[in-house]
């Protein structure tokens, strides 16, 4: 039997033909269809044409295969004097594979656009536009055709044609409600890429607040994604907007790069994740946003944005040093009490692979909130580069990154914390203990007080004697008198939860008849809360704007009996 076997005599010799082994469905035309040239045919311009549109269709699939978006140029401007819009030249790729190329500069005209609809706004884009004859030649064998008339010519070239179009659309929502104006844009932006994760059709996330998620059985799993190839669209290169009686550019609100293939993108939205070219977009539009005016203590981020990208940068004032103590209060300040911070020295190469695998990660709300505050990493790039070619003195930027949230949060002590004792385990996501919430850095809190309990301090305005040796008889004579104002520092943070009223009321109290802030004095009756004292009286002189280079601020903290106190020591001109 073996033998059989072997020698392909045998039944399974039989069984091995192709037509048993493999199935095959009748042939179908793919649809692109090319020209066969043979001897003896009359050539027509039809057979020219079916050329043509062979290398055309060629060119369409790979086109579309490798996805739509903007290969490079396209870059917008905007001249809102003269209330036009413009782009470079460029290369785009529509999602049906058509190349959207302009060797020259597009513009259009805003001033006669309605601007009075509620929600709107106008997606800028390029798309095509009807070929543009061209030549012309003449021609011959034309039945009844009028010699030397107009008839007897034709334009045989057709130029492909791209165009610059600005188009309205309506964006619901409550963002149009935003106060003050200087956050209206960002409302918008946060607004739009949630509309764009919603046409995405997510999976595994909700579409809307508080919707329901359907269960993973009810989705077609084993589908395509997407089901068909897509049709011409235009290819959107950023956003307009009408505030404030004047227009607003936004590029990369709506802009996508040429990065991925349309199932890449299908499946990565319908699993709840986020797109490369969105994540991207997102946060160079924030990188963009935050470049058009200075980031310092008057003009923090929750004063101009409602939420942040996952991740991101901020540039760093130039007369700090790049360390976690000394830029702990800035920090605290220009991110208010909308988030809990944890800072982090590292590498740059660190910082920048954090910033990359935050990806997918969910956008950092800026609304106060008293609980279930995002946390947030700050990633300072103060540890030197071991590799030769990427050392400098100072990068000038740290990193943000939202620290995800897994079971139980732990994370190292924070300076004057304490690390849970040995054989203890740390409380679970959830408990209402210290270890269930991520203390900032520097953060010290105090014995019996929750962390997220705020804390309130007596703010006193007290003239500065001659020497500081005489600080504390001072001290000790405000302590008796009502204090001006009454600060809230969330938990054990550095950073003041007073609003905008209190600080102008307590600079305009400092300022008053030429007085300047000469030195801090902190008083709190547990020694080992001395250094949080000390911490929230340099972010109390940065919120106030009020510890400038050229003036430097004094902070001496104290044991004193009494409640937790401020004392500004101030002195006025003569």
């Amino acid at each position: 039997m073996m033998a059989k076997l072997l020698d392909g005599n045998g039944p399974a010799a039989a069984g091995a033909e192709p037509s048993l082994e493999s199935a095959s469905s009748p042939a179908a035309a793919s649809g692109i269809r090319r020209f066969e040239p043979a001897d003896g045919l009359f050539l027509r311009a039809e057979h020219l044409k079916q050329i043509e549109d062979y290398a055309r269709d060629l060119s369409l699939v790979n086109g579309l295969a490798g996805g739509p978006g903007v290969v490079y140029g396209y870059t917008l401007d905007l001249d809102p004097e003269k209330q036009v819009v413009g782009t470079t030249p460029g290369l785009a790729v529509d999602p049906s594979g058509r190349p959207l190329r302009s060797p020259a500069r597009l513009e259009v005209d805003l001033s006669g656009l309605s601007r009075s609809e509620r929600g709107r706004i106008w997606i800028v884009e390029v798309l095509t536009a009807a070929s543009i004859p061209a030549g012309n030649e003449p021609m011959y064998s034309a039945v009844c055709a009028t010699p030397c008339g107009p008839e007897s010519s034709i334009q045989p070239w057709r130029d492909d044609a791209v165009q610059l179009r600005v188009r309205a659309e309506t964006l619901y929502g409550s963002w149009v409600d935003t106060r003050p104006s200087r956050r209206l844009l960002s409302a918008l932006v946060s607004a739009y890429f949630d509309q764009e994760r919603r046409d995405g059709d997510p999976w595994l996330t909700p579409t809307a607040p508080g919707a329901a998620v359907a269960s993973l059985a009810s989705r077609p799993w084993a589908s395509a994604a997407p089901e068909a190839a897509p049709g011409p669209a235009a290819i959107p290169l950023g956003l307009l907007a009408w505030i404030e009686g004047q227009w607003i550019l936004d590029v990369w609100s709506a802009r996508r790069d040429r990065v991925l293939t349309p199932p890449d993108s299908a499946w990565q939205n319908h699993l709840g994740l986020r797109a490369r070219p969105v994540f991207t977009a997102q946060v160079l539009q924030f990188t963009a946003q935050l470049a058009d005016e200075t980031l310092d203590l008057k003009n923090p981020l929750p004063s101009r944005f409602v939420e942040l990208p996952p991740a991101g940068f901020l540039p760093l004032p130039t007369d700090f040093a790049d360390g976690a103590r000394e830029l702990g209060p800035w920090l605290h300040v220009i991110f208010g009490s909308a988030v809990q911070l944890h800072l982090e020295e590292c590498s740059a190469d660190v910082a920048l692979s954090a910033v990359a695998l935050a990806q997918h990660l969910d956008r950092i709300p800026l609304v106060a909130q008293t609980e279930n505050r995002p946390v947030v990493q700050i990633l300072i790039p103060a540890i030197a580069a071991d590799l030769p070619a990427v050392t400098t003195a100072r990068y000038g930027w740290v990193a943000f990154v939202r620290s995800p949230r897994i079971g139980q949060r732990k994370f190292e002590p924070a300076p004057g914390g304490q690390s849970p004792a040995e054989g203890e385990a740390p409380a679970a996501a959830g408990e209402a203990s210290a270890a269930g919430e991520a203390p900032a850095a520097g953060e010290a809190p105090a014995a019996g007080e929750a962390p997220d309990e705020a804390s309130a301090v007596g703010l006193h305005v007290v003239t500065a004697p001659s020497f500081r040796g005489r600080y504390p008889n001072s001290v000790a004579a405000a302590a008796a008198e009502p204090v001006i104002a009454e600060l809230s520092f969330p938990g054990s943070g550095w950073a003041p939860a007073a609003d905008d009223e209190v600080m102008d009321s307590i600079r305009e109290a400092v300022t008053r008849d030429g007085g300047r802030l000469v030195d801090i004095v902190v008083t709190t009756p547990d020694a080992d809360r001395e250094p949080l004292m000390a911490a929230r009286a340099r972010a109390l002189a940065m919120r106030l704007g009020l510890a400038e280079p050229e003036s430097p601020v004094g902070v001496f903290p104290a044991v004193l009996d009494g409640p937790e106190a401020v004392y500004l020591m101030i002195r006025r001109a003569r």
